[in-house]
Parts: structure tokens; C-alpha cells; sequence
């Protein structure tokens, strides 16, 4: 499977959200979303906060600029991609 690359994941008109799995594998994806240029839906940095805190394991980064839980993700019909699958580069 190819890997999705950040702008694909933002740009994308699918719902789609990143399941990171880690604290460490958190901290590495929003430092890519801020590489690129992205922020929170609110304008704050990506590098600023990672909101692993609240969900832990089972945090998800959606492609609107939020986090939530994955099971919510699931239940208002996002995508999940794995953090294996996305291409942070």
C-alpha cells in the first residue's frame, strides 16, 4: 500500500483521521504537520500541544484540524490510517 503523504491527508475532501497509536508516534506527527505548515483548526501550532493526554492509545488526528478518540472517528464515519501508512516526509 502506498503511503499517504501529509498534504494528500489534509487535502483530501474524504474524512479522514491518523491513529498514531504512541505518545512518541504523536509527537513525530504533529512535528511533521507543523513542518509542513499546518496548524490546529483554532490557528495554534501543531508542535505546541499534541492533546495525547486526553485519549492516550486510542488518539486520532483529523485532517479538519482536530483530535479525538477513535472510536468517535469512527462513529462520524472518518477514515483511520495507521501512523505505519503515512509518509511524514
Amino acid at each position: 500500500m502506498k503511503k499517504i503523504t501529509i498534504n494528500e491527508f489534509f487535502k483530501s475532501s474524504k474524512k479522514l483521521a491518523v491513529h498514531p497509536g504512541t505518545y512518541e508516534n504523536a509527537n513525530a506527527l504533529c512535528k511533521a504537520f507543523d513542518k509542513a505548515n499546518y496548524v490546529w483548526w483554532s490557528g495554534i501550532k501543531y508542535i505546541g500541544h499534541n492533546g495525547y493526554e486526553y485519549y492516550k492509545d486510542k488518539t486520532c488526528y483529523t485532517n479538519k484540524g482536530t483530535y479525538c478518540d477513535i472510536n468517535l472517528c469512527k462513529t462520524f464515519g472518518y477514515k483511520i490510517i495507521e501512523f505505519k501508512d503515512i509518509d511524514l516526509k
